[in-house]
């Protein structure tokens, strides 16, 4: 297998689409996850497209239970999350003071191992907490779409192998004349890495150099104090300092306090090597060359239907098309099984708006409705669900960015279906920190709509977030600036 650039572009562009087909069933590790539940993602050697499977969500905690817990993909297997935020974490031990203060702190922590050929692709943000490990060998890789980050400033670790393996199935950007590695991506993060006091491997020496295997396209944030030394006691001081109920004691009480806690935290917070930190740093810089990805196969401008003399019209129209083949209509009364009703060929290669129909003419009183486009490649993805029943069409709450992925001061419009006509709409704009930084009220005069959404003047690379409000209805679209 021949990891070069045009490889990785190939696979960075079945994580972009709305929901690519795969050969078998993911195991279920969002949520809770226990001695009961299988943890490891392995390839039948069926694959369909360029991934075994696939699990989507929106903020996503992966919790431990009742022990340390191991997730695991297995060699040459391709696994793609697609959620807004993932956060490793466990559940909590809750420490009570003398004064009836508490504080919880987490029990336990999360491996996850990512072997040899193996890819797990992330399509938002990561977050450890501090009891957690990732693992990655020399030519595994883990991809994320956003930030990495830990908790609280308090360091996990992250090793990734150190064998000085020169082969093709290295995963890295190579240079088109000799072959030669430029970057290795064994852990490439395109949004920002805030990595606190991270420790363990983060490459290998050659020579005098030092090969970094941490390939990061945003900042990193607060890398330089990866080399302190921070004791039991600092640590378990600055945690306290984070706790609401601490900060509204006075000194005295304060002094209390942090004395209970050194006594009762102490297992939790192991004293950091700043040694360690400084090793893993060696190399580790942000504002590498984004990788750019090439253009969709099929970039959909909208998915219609409408009862028409009894039956039900599909509507559709795509903005542009790169090599697709043909559109499968399905249809589903529980969108688990689904039935090919129709296909609507494509137009194949095209850079103007085409528009497509499809008539159902014996439809159920109640179904739904999606569209499976099928490149000429082998490569599919789908669009929708839509709900439709004999008196009507229910289209959830959607909203789309075009484009997502943008330099600083370019346009950006959104697409909406699912609103509210006559209604007000919230769209708030969040950088990676959680920090509002506009939010601006939309009139919806129809439940569908295209307009141009305003950003601020400056904005820095990394990955941003918008939200959008109508009614009871949320959307979090994620936006990166490069």
């Amino acid at each position: 297998m021949r990891f070069d650039i045009y490889k990785i572009l190939s696979f960075a562009l079945i994580l972009v689409v709305q929901g690519v087909s795969y050969a078998q069933t993911c195991p279920d590790v969002f949520g809770d996850i226990d001695q009961n539940t299988a943890t490891d993602f392995q390839t039948d050697g069926n694959r369909q497209g360029s991934f075994d499977c696939k699990l989507e969500g929106g903020d996503i905690e992966i919790t431990a239970k009742g022990d340390n817990r191991t997730i695991t993909v297995k060699a040459n297997t391709i696994v793609v999350w697609d959620v807004d935020n993932v956060f490793l974490t466990s559940e909590r031990d809750i420490i009570p003071d003398d004064n009836g203060n508490q504080t919880e702190i987490d029990k336990y922590g999360i491996t996850l191992n990512i072997e040899d050929g193996a890819i797990l692709y992330i399509l938002g943000n990561l977050k450890l907490n501090f009891k957690s490990v990732i693992n990655i060998a020399s030519t595994g890789q883990l991809v994320i779409d956003g930030d990495f980050n830990t908790d609280g400033g308090i360091y996990p670790i992250i090793n990734i192998s150190n064998d000085q393996i020169l082969g093709d199935d290295i995963p890295a950007i190579r240079d088109p004349d000799n072959n030669s590695i430029l970057h290795y991506l064994n852990l490439h993060i395109k949004g920002n890495g805030y990595f606190g006091f991270t420790s363990g491997t983060s490459g290998f020496t050659s020579g005098s150099e030092f090969i970094s295997r941490i390939y990061i396209e945003g900042n990193t944030v607060d890398s330089n104090e990866l080399n302190t030394s921070v004791t039991t006691e600092e640590q378990i001081e600055n945690y306290l300092n984070q706790q609401d109920w601490f900060k509204e004691l006075n000194g005295f009480w304060q002094w209390i306090a942090t004395l209970y806690y050194n006594i009762a935290l102490r297992d939790n917070f192991p004293g950091i090597n700043g040694e360690s930190n400084e090793e893993f740093r060696k190399g580790l810089t942000g504002g590498q060359p984004s990788v750019e990805l090439p253009d969709l196969p099929v970039e959909l401008t909208y998915f219609n239907a409408f009862i028409e003399n009894k039956t039900v019209a599909l509507e559709w129209e795509t903005a542009s098309e790169q090599n697709a083949s043909h559109f499968d209509v399905q249809r589903s009364a529980d969108q688990q099984n689904w039935t090919t009703i129709g296909m609507v060929n494509a137009q194949g290669n095209s850079n103007v708006a085409v528009e497509y129909e499809f008539i159902d003419e014996a439809p159920l009183s109640k179904a739904y409705y999606r569209l499976h486009q099928v490149d000429f490649d082998g490569l599919n993805e789908f669009f929708g669900p839509l709900y439709v029943t004999t008196t009507s069409v229910s289209e959830e709450f959607e909203v789309t960015l075009m484009p997502n992925n943008i330099v600083n001061g370019e346009e950006v419009h959104f697409r909406l279906s699912g609103g509210i006509p006559a209604s007000m709409m919230s769209a708030s704009m969040y950088d990676g920190t959680g920090r509002m930084l506009q939010s601006e009220e939309i009139e919806l005069k129809q439940s569908a709509t295209f307009t141009s959404l305003h950003l601020p003047s400056e904005m820095k690379p990394g990955v941003y977030y918008v939200v959008f409000r109508n009614g009871k209805s949320i959307a979090r679209k994620r936006l990166i600036v490069r």
